[in-house]
């Protein structure tokens, strides 16, 4: 909540081997602090994530804004101001690309050339998925679990409220095969990323 992000060492003398150089320093005793960058534009951070190989880090703030810093290019911020609404979670899924969400439900993908951030494209594709032919115990089970009145327009998108939870169910950070998301509105959503890049024309990871 102070608008900054901080890198420390986590290395731990007794049960690990010691570290060797790396770009964020030489010396790392516990709780050395590596680095620590002013979050842009002045807004507090919700979540960071490390790239699969820790030289790459992805910070979000309340502003809406996407940070990166890769350490082999020094101690640079490469901000992205975003139309969106502020978003609460991210993770990195290949060298490159990484994912983030929030209050906008809908996870949206993004990617880093080395000197810009930009826009691949939006995970969820979805247009009215419940549009006709909903029986009245579905259209009541879905008021109820969201706490909806029936006044209340369903969004376009799966997910009916926040995003707050991001991880990476199949392979890892330097290439994931399926990421998963969960909500405010309950519910946990699985995402095929590999299905999703020859479905999406523009969507490239």
């Amino acid at each position: 909540t102070d608008y900054k992000v901080r890198v420390f060492s986590a290395y731990i003398k007794d049960i690990e081997q010691q570290p060797t150089s790396t770009a964020w320093g030489k010396k790392m005793p516990l709780g050395q602090m590596m680095a620590e960058f002013k979050s842009s534009y002045g807004g507090w951070v919700h979540s960071v994530s490390f790239s699969a190989d820790g030289n790459r880090i992805c910070w979000l703030g309340h502003d809406s804004a996407i940070n990166i810093v890769d350490i082999n290019l020094g101690l640079n911020v490469f901000k992205l101001k975003t139309e969106y609404l502020p978003f609460l979670t991210c993770i990195w899924i290949s060298p490159s690309a990484f994912v983030v969400a929030g209050h906008s439900c809908v996870p949206l993908v993004y990617s880093f050339d080395g000197s810009s951030i930009i826009f691949n494209g939006k995970l969820d594709q979805s247009q009215k998925r419940e549009a006709g032919g909903i029986s009245a115990m579905r259209h009541f089970q879905s008021l109820d679990r969201n706490s909806r009145t029936e006044n209340d327009t369903a969004l376009e998108y799966i997910h009916q409220n926040a995003i707050t939870w991001l991880s990476i169910v199949s392979g890892d950070k330097s290439g994931a095969k399926k990421v998963g998301t969960s909500g405010l509105d309950g519910q946990l959503v699985i995402w095929d990323l590999n299905s999703l890049t020859r479905s999406m024309q523009n969507l490239k990871i």
